[in-house]
């Protein structure tokens, strides 16, 4: 991060993974912008915790690529499409052959 400050000048939502004085890992995101203060050049910056948000995240990629390997070995046609604009969101393979369509979603 402070690599990225020396070069732009600041940093904004820059995710970083940091350790706690025990040792636990931890996820911020942090912004840092140049200032002066008492007429002399500083940095103020501001992080906050999204270690839960990580979390999330991963777990909801580890779903998605489950889910991507059932419906790839599913001896069904499967289509997934948006309920507003029917726009095709996910399909298998053997859906793509059916139809006639080419390449995955």
């Amino acid at each position: 991060m402070l690599e990225e400050v020396s070069k732009k000048g600041f940093v904004d939502n820059y995710e970083l993974r940091a350790k706690k004085r025990t040792g636990t890992p931890f996820w911020i995101l942090s912004s840092v912008r140049p200032i002066v203060y008492a007429g002399k050049p500083a940095v103020i910056g501001a992080s906050i915790d999204i270690t839960a948000f990580k979390q999330t995240q991963l777990r909801l990629n580890e779903s998605e690529a489950r889910f991507r390997t059932i419906a790839e070995a599913a001896p069904v046609l499967i289509c997934i499409t948006g309920t507003e604009d029917s726009k095709v969101l996910f399909t298998n393979e053997l859906n793509n052959k059916a139809f006639g369509m080419r390449g995955k979603m």
